[in-house]
Formats: C-alpha cells, structure tokens, sequence
C-alpha cells in the first residue's frame, strides 16, 4: 500500500482488501482520509484504535462474499468431518486386525481327518 501513495496525500476515502495493511505509519502519509472500505469481513489489517483516534470511518463491504464465505467454511468443516471419519475407521479396523491375528497365533489347531463309516 505504501507504494501506492502518492506525493500529493489528499485521499478521502480508500477501499482495501485483506493483505493491505493499514497501520499509524500508512495513517501518517494520509492527512485528508475520512473512510476505509475493507473488502473482507475482518479489520485484522487495520490499525481501528488509530483510526479511532484521528476520527476516521472504518467498515466492510456490506454483504461481501457472505455466502461464500459460509459455503466454503461449510465445505472445510464436512472435509474435517470426513477425514476424522476416515481415521475412526481405519484405527478401528487396525485394532480389529491386532486382535484377529493374536487370537489366530494363540489357537492351536489340529488337524485330524473324519471318516464316515
């Protein structure tokens, strides 16, 4: 973002996204700027306490992304989901498998042979 500012600094309003991150040094170079416009739900990447102090508006994009976000944290969780399914049921099968083999080691089969007479 710092090389976007130019000399003249008479911005009143700017619309970021997530990985802009606006803090007192980047406020400093601004004087005029009224209103941030962030582009993402969160103000992680912006200073708000600074923004506070020099009176400056700060919001997101109404609405941005809202569904999708919720679509796509839908789909991570049903993958977790899965993948902790998946390991439930591979260590049970592992331990179904231990227990088979030790029962097969510590029976003694012997063979005989029946005759029908």
């Amino acid at each position: 973002m710092d090389n976007l500012i130019t000399e003249k600094n008479d911005y009143d309003a700017i619309s970021v996204f997530i990985y802009s991150k606006i803090d007192k040094t980047l406020l400093d170079k601004l004087q005029n700027l009224t209103y941030i416009q962030t582009l993402s739900a969160e103000y992680e990447h912006i200073d708000i306490v600074e923004c506070y102090k020099r009176e400056i508006f700060v919001s997101n994009a109404k609405g941005y992304a809202g569904s999708t976000v919720w679509e796509f944290e839908l789909g991570l969780l049903l993958k977790v989901l899965r993948r902790i399914m998946q390991i439930c049921l591979d260590n049970i099968e592992n331990f179904l498998n231990k227990k088979e083999r030790k029962i097969k080691k510590e029976k003694k089969w012997k063979s005989f042979l029946a005759l029908k007479v």
